[in-house]
């Protein structure tokens, strides 16, 4: 608290202050070791003064309103935490928030709704167009669904469902949501509508197309009351893929919305064990025929922590080695170039998920392949007060989302992409112990000042014999990834042009302006050893900084 600023603290104050008395609309003051009640002044010019300072307006919590990933950053610097834990929590809360993540705020219903729509339209962009008579089909269902579900509409939507010449079309086209959630078993001659639906889809499950087991897998999985039949139906849509067509229903469906991950989907879903043990169970036996086959290439998963590894947030804890908010030179030029599934694992906790995961499709322009393993708050809360404790817990946490994670998809190859600014490098180290793990790469983090790196040479080649390499920056990372033969020579050149094109496109935002030469000192020792590299192939012209820099260093 020392380090931090007077509306850090006060920031702080509230927040716990609010917690424990659950008065939502007071502000608090931290003065000689006391948490007290401040007398509110009348705020000129609307419900935010001068300083910011939130009055519980819609518009002034940054972190749950923001549409933008920059500003939701994890509870990452014992310095900032105070002003970040109070931005995290919105009040009323309950005294249970640091033992129940269930507590947190959720996203604007109404706002969430359309999200999940847009990501639905975004995922079947390449359905084909319906035919006059399925149309129609899909308007009579969809009337219905907008109104109240009466037992003779879930009848006639039921007649309709097995009539059409084009069930794929019709699933992936219609509002599934509240297909799932309004279907009811009534009671003595109105029939088992809801039952009916269950076994009709269940009956289909092996015919249906890949992308229309992703809608109705999704669907369940957000709405679905998760009995009986709902988990056989769900077991069933997976189990009627084989070989590659189930690696790729996999994978679609770990990508297409931020609640349809596949590990939290196994953890939360499956609550039968013998359907989780026979979804597992099938996982195994397809990933080892996949395995078996010598012309098989396994699928590569980029894992990767987010602040301090692909966007400066300024929240770690290392000093200014990029201008806070922006994304780090070269990253996602990288990332592209693996042509790989990436896969945020971050220390942020789990209430951020669906905007942290739009935010970064967004980013991720032309790769929609993206999946968000949260943490939680309760461990990133311990930093303010016990950085070591909290970086245990965190560095565990990511462990666990690693191994969940590869558990359901044995049939690939990962990566891991850290920051040496807090957990990162012990979770690269424990990673390296799995035989499908194929590297650890580290961005290292700037002292206080900014000027020089945070890892000594010495240090670096101690984590290097444990098989974790600290990068100064993303072309030193592509730079090694050519030489394990994980990066071609086009995407080691292509990273090597972006990063400097983006790293001189920042130099306005340095703060101060030596901030920028730094790390343009750092990159040209490493683009002179690109330009060794690809000097032999024609294909690639030299990656230089322009002159007027080059005289600056």
């Amino acid at each position: 608290l020392n380090m931090a600023s007077r509306e850090s603290v006060d920031s702080l104050a509230t927040a716990l202050g609010t917690i424990v008395t659950g008065e939502s609309d007071t502000k608090f003051t931290l003065k000689d070791g006391v948490i007290s009640p401040v007398e509110e002044e009348p705020a000129k010019g609307g419900a935010v003064g001068e300083s910011g300072t939130d009055t519980g307006d819609d518009n002034t919590n940054s972190v749950s309103r923001d549409s933008s990933f920059l500003s939701q950053s994890s509870v990452a610097s014992a310095a900032l935490a105070p002003s970040i834990l109070a931005s995290a929590i919105l009040s009323p809360l309950p005294e249970s928030l640091l033992e129940d993540d269930a507590a947190l705020p959720e996203a604007d219903p109404e706002e969430e709704e359309q999200e999940k729509e847009e990501e639905q339209k975004e995922m079947l962009k390449s359905v084909p167009l319906l035919d006059a008579e399925t149309q129609r089909q899909r308007d009579l269902i969809e009337t219905s669904l907008r109104r109240h579900v009466s037992k003779r509409d879930e009848e006639a939507i039921l007649t309709v469902l097995q009539e059409t010449r084009d069930i794929d079309g019709l699933l992936q086209t219609i509002s599934l949501k509240p297909l799932i959630k309004n279907f009811r078993d009534h009671h003595l001659r109105s029939g088992p509508n809801r039952t009916r639906l269950m076994e009709f889809l269940l009956m289909k499950s092996g015919s249906l197309a890949m992308k229309t087991k992703v809608c109705v897998i999704a669907a369940l999985c957000r709405n679905g009351k998760r009995d009986v039949l709902e988990q056989r139906l769900l077991l069933a849509l997976f189990t009627s893929s084989t070989g590659l067509a189930f690696s790729e229903l996999k994978h679609t469906l770990d990508s297409y919305a931020h609640d349809s991950v596949l590990s939290l989907i196994v953890d939360s879903f499956f609550t039968m064990q013998e359907i989780r043990d026979a979804f597992l169970q099938h996982v195994d036996r397809e990933a080892a025929s996949l395995l078996a086959n010598p012309t098989y290439v396994p699928p590569v998963h980029a894992l990767s922590d987010i602040d301090d590894t692909f966007v400066h947030s300024g929240l770690g804890l290392g000093g200014p080695k990029y201008p806070v908010g922006t994304v780090l030179p070269g990253v996602i030029t990288l990332f592209s170039s693996l042509k790989a599934h990436i896969v945020f694992v971050t220390a942020r906790p789990a209430a951020f998920r669906q905007r942290t995961f739009n935010s970064l499709r967004k980013l991720l322009t032309g790769d929609r392949s993206v999946t968000v393993l949260t943490g939680r708050l309760r461990d990133s809360v311990l930093i303010p007060f016990n950085v070591g404790a909290a970086n245990e817990k965190i560095a565990a946490r990511k462990l666990g989302n690693f191994r969940t994670h590869a558990r359901v998809f044995p049939e690939c190859h990962f990566l891991w992409f850290g920051d040496s600014g807090q957990s990162d490098v012990e979770v690269g180290i424990r990673m390296m112990e799995s035989a499908n793990v194929l590297g650890a790469y580290i961005q290292d983090v700037a002292r206080t000042d900014g000027r020089v790196l945070a890892t000594a040479a010495m240090a670096r080649l101690r984590f290097l014999e444990r098989r974790v390499y600290i990068a100064d920056n993303y072309v030193d990372v592509a730079i090694q990834m050519h030489g394990a033969r994980l990066l071609s020579s086009a995407g080691l050149h292509a990273t090597a042009l972006d990063a400097t094109i983006q790293l001189l496109a920042l130099r306005p935002r340095f703060s101060p302006p030596d901030l920028f030469l730094a790390r343009a000192r750092e990159l040209n020792v490493h683009l002179d050893r690109v330009n060794e590299i690809l000097r032999p192939e024609a294909a690639f012209s030299p990656v230089l900084l322009p002159i007027e820099v080059l005289r600056l260093l």
